[in-house]
């Protein structure tokens, strides 16, 4: 069992998703592309941030893979490769996950300071307000927007730690030792949470892609070797669970919008650089932040695509003509969370392809906006 093997690794992923959440917290209050640090201090504090992140990602891994081994396989991209290359590639992407948030916050912290220099920058989002979809209403204010929906993306990292909160991790009831399980109530819900559950739940929080992706593979090899219809189905009704709430909860309310509101941003700044003669940072930052943050969704699609795979087998089972009445009521629950994940895939996949052409209009456009109605026509 998962949970027996990884009771050592919880309390340290705990602390990595605080620290994690505070790294980013500190990177805005201190707003450090503002303030003249010695070069080395930067670059020696970076190298020491995704060090100490590395290692604490490859101890937990090393509890988590003599239990997952036993059932899955190593791929990337759908195709079976070596450990030793599934290892490399998945770090790599870990580590620009962890970076693509970073950049979030730079680029949340430069374009809130863009905002206090440049006072144009208001007319122009007000201009770009009124000429889009939703110029009846109101326009927002940006500043507001762009921090909310900044603290908005923390909850990716927050949920999965309140989530699977136990009540014996507040009485220090929960033991966190090898062959132990950890089964207990979760604060949230009245389900009960062992810790395999947990160590998802906070490799989700810690954006640490290689115990992340060990989740669709375990549950592909949990599903074969079940030996009963119910247990296949609930091997894949968990699965269908985790990947709900990724694709809704981190990919689109906070990769999607933030990605739109960055691009909306980028071409706001490239506009006021036009009208001022001006230069500013977000010039450079906006289109590396963005493409990290393309890069990394491009490669959950891909995710996407391998669970849609897996959850194939539940048709096969339900398709069956000596299956029981409950059976058919697990699989309509499991067909209805698929459906739900699949317009969510669709959604994301749209979001992207308006982030491409705002991208693509900023250096077409006259005015450097762009809105789905077409170029904006600023005045200055």
């Amino acid at each position: 069992y998962v949970s027996a093997a990884v009771g050592p690794a919880i309390p340290w992923l705990r602390a990595g998703a605080a620290g994690h959440i505070g790294v980013q917290v500190a990177m805005f209050c201190l707003d450090i592309t503002s303030v003249a640090y010695p070069m080395l201090v930067c670059i020696v504090t970076v190298l020491l941030v995704f060090l100490a992140r590395g290692l604490l990602e490859w101890w937990a891994l090393s509890h988590v893979l003599p239990a997952f081994v036993k059932h899955c396989r190593f791929k990337v991209f759908g195709s079976e490769v070596s450990f030793v290359f599934w290892l490399l590639m998945n770090i790599t992407f870990s580590q620009l996950s962890f970076t693509d948030i970073g950049t979030d916050t730079l680029f949340t912290v430069s374009a809130m300071r863009m905002l206090e220099q440049h006072q144009i920058v208001a007319s122009i989002w007000h201009q770009v307000w009124k000429q889009s979809l939703l110029g009846a209403l109101p326009a927002p204010s940006l500043r507001l927007l762009i921090a909310s929906w900044w603290a908005l993306s923390l909850l990716q990292m927050i949920v999965p730690v309140l989530r699977t909160l136990r009540y014996g991790d507040f009485q220090l009831r929960s033991e966190h030792k090898f062959r132990l399980m950890g089964t207990s109530k979760a604060v949230c819900g009245d389900a009960v949470v062992r810790h395999g559950t947990v160590l998802l739940s906070l490799a989700d929080a810690n954006g640490m892609v290689t115990l992340q992706a060990l989740s669709i593979p375990y549950a592909a090899g949990l599903s074969q070797s079940a030996t009963t219809p119910v247990r296949k189905l609930s091997c894949l009704k968990k699965l269908a669970d985790q990947q709900f709430e990724r694709i809704f909860f981190s990919y689109i309310l906070e990769t999607a919008v933030q990605l739109n509101i960055q691009a909306t941003v980028y071409s706001i700044c490239i506009a006021m650089c036009k009208l001022t003669k001006a230069t500013h940072e977000l010039q450079s930052l906006g289109p590396f932040s963005m493409v990290v943050s393309l890069l990394m969704t491009f490669l959950k699609l891909l995710e996407a695509k391998d669970f849609f795979q897996v959850v194939a087998v539940a048709e096969q089972i339900a398709a069956s003509p000596d299956v029981c009445e409950s059976t058919r009521s697990n699989h309509s629950a499991l067909a209805y969370k698929v459906h739900a994940i699949r317009l969510g895939c669709a959604l994301l996949f749209g979001s992207l392809l308006y982030v491409v052409a705002k991208l693509l209009m900023a250096q077409s456009c006259e005015d450097a906006v762009w809105n789905i109605t077409g170029c904006v026509t600023l005045h200055a």
